[in-house]
Protein backbone atom coordinates (compact mmCIF):
# COMPACT_ATOMS: atom_id res chain seq x y z
CA UNK A 1 0.00 0.00 0.00
CA UNK A 2 1.33 3.61 -0.96
CA UNK A 3 1.42 6.45 1.11
CA UNK A 4 -1.07 8.44 -0.53
CA UNK A 5 -3.28 5.16 0.10
CA UNK A 6 -2.34 4.99 3.71
CA UNK A 7 -3.29 8.24 4.64
CA UNK A 8 -6.69 8.02 2.70
CA UNK A 9 -7.33 4.55 4.38
CA UNK A 10 -6.63 6.29 8.04
CA UNK A 11 -8.53 9.60 6.41
CA UNK A 12 -11.53 7.41 5.62
CA UNK A 13 -11.30 5.53 8.82
CA UNK A 14 -11.46 8.75 11.14
CA UNK A 15 -13.97 9.93 9.30
CA UNK A 16 -15.89 6.63 10.56
CA UNK A 17 -14.99 7.38 13.69
CA UNK A 18 -16.21 11.03 13.93
CA UNK A 19 -19.03 9.82 13.10
CA UNK A 20 -19.73 6.81 15.41
CA UNK A 21 -19.07 9.18 18.11
CA UNK A 22 -21.08 11.44 16.71
CA UNK A 23 -24.20 9.73 16.42
CA UNK A 24 -23.86 7.67 19.50
CA UNK A 25 -22.79 10.79 21.87
CA UNK A 26 -25.86 12.63 20.26
CA UNK A 27 -28.40 9.71 21.34
CA UNK A 28 -26.69 9.64 24.76
CA UNK A 29 -27.29 13.44 25.10
CA UNK A 30 -30.86 13.57 24.15
CA UNK A 31 -31.88 10.51 26.48
CA UNK A 32 -30.29 12.64 29.58
CA UNK A 33 -31.91 15.90 28.52
CA UNK A 34 -35.27 14.18 27.76
CA UNK A 35 -34.61 12.40 31.08
CA UNK A 36 -33.81 15.82 33.15
CA UNK A 37 -36.53 17.63 31.26
CA UNK A 38 -38.98 15.02 33.14
CA UNK A 39 -37.65 14.63 36.11
CA UNK A 40 -39.13 18.79 36.00
CA UNK A 41 -42.51 16.92 36.76
CA UNK A 42 -43.87 15.85 39.98
CA UNK A 43 -45.07 13.36 37.88
CA UNK A 44 -41.99 11.64 37.48
CA UNK A 45 -41.21 10.56 41.04
CA UNK A 46 -44.43 8.37 41.10
CA UNK A 47 -42.39 5.75 39.82
CA UNK A 48 -38.76 5.58 38.76
CA UNK A 49 -39.10 2.55 36.66
CA UNK A 50 -38.78 4.58 33.31
CA UNK A 51 -35.14 6.42 34.77
CA UNK A 52 -34.07 2.83 35.07
CA UNK A 53 -34.89 2.01 31.25
CA UNK A 54 -33.62 5.31 30.13
CA UNK A 55 -29.92 4.85 32.22
CA UNK A 56 -30.10 1.42 31.08
CA UNK A 57 -30.26 2.35 27.79
CA UNK A 58 -27.63 5.19 27.85
CA UNK A 59 -25.59 2.28 29.28
CA UNK A 60 -26.20 0.22 26.14
CA UNK A 61 -25.33 2.80 23.88
CA UNK A 62 -22.22 3.76 25.42
CA UNK A 63 -20.88 0.66 25.16
CA UNK A 64 -21.78 0.09 21.88
CA UNK A 65 -20.75 3.09 20.94
CA UNK A 66 -17.49 2.24 22.53
CA UNK A 67 -17.36 -0.89 20.98
CA UNK A 68 -17.85 0.54 17.34
CA UNK A 69 -14.59 2.86 18.00
CA UNK A 70 -12.51 0.21 19.93
CA UNK A 71 -13.19 -1.73 16.86
CA UNK A 72 -12.36 0.59 14.00
CA UNK A 73 -9.20 1.46 16.01
CA UNK A 74 -7.96 -2.19 16.41
CA UNK A 75 -8.25 -2.54 12.36
CA UNK A 76 -5.29 -0.04 12.57
CA UNK A 77 -3.49 -1.04 15.83
CA UNK A 78 -4.38 2.14 17.33
CA UNK A 79 -6.67 1.10 19.80
CA UNK A 80 -6.04 2.17 23.47
CA UNK A 81 -4.88 -0.63 25.74
CA UNK A 82 -5.39 -0.98 29.81
CA UNK A 83 -1.94 -2.13 30.96
CA UNK A 84 -3.13 -1.82 34.42
CA UNK A 85 -6.10 -4.04 33.40
CA UNK A 86 -3.84 -6.38 31.41
CA UNK A 87 -1.18 -6.80 34.41
CA UNK A 88 -4.43 -7.96 36.64
CA UNK A 89 -5.38 -10.21 34.15
CA UNK A 90 -2.28 -11.90 34.01
CA UNK A 91 -2.15 -11.71 38.05
CA UNK A 92 -5.02 -13.60 38.23
CA UNK A 93 -3.74 -16.24 35.42
CA UNK A 94 -0.97 -16.77 37.81
CA UNK A 95 -2.86 -17.30 40.89
CA UNK A 96 -4.88 -19.87 38.82
CA UNK A 97 -2.04 -21.74 37.51
CA UNK A 98 -0.45 -21.59 41.17
CA UNK A 99 -3.71 -23.21 42.62
CA UNK A 100 -3.85 -27.23 41.76
CA UNK A 101 -7.61 -27.13 42.77
CA UNK A 102 -8.00 -24.28 39.66
CA UNK A 103 -6.27 -26.02 37.38
CA UNK A 104 -8.50 -29.21 37.74
CA UNK A 105 -11.56 -26.56 37.24
CA UNK A 106 -13.06 -26.87 40.78
CA UNK A 107 -14.68 -24.15 42.51
CA UNK A 108 -14.21 -23.04 45.53
CA UNK A 109 -16.52 -23.22 48.18
CA UNK A 110 -19.25 -20.90 47.87
CA UNK A 111 -18.87 -20.53 44.29
CA UNK A 112 -20.85 -21.41 41.51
Amino acid sequence: MSSANDVQALQNALIDVDALASGGLASIETLARVALARLESPAAYRSLDWLAVVLETIAARALDTSSCINAEAERYGCNHVDEAQRRRWAAEREARDADPSRKAGLCDEGEA
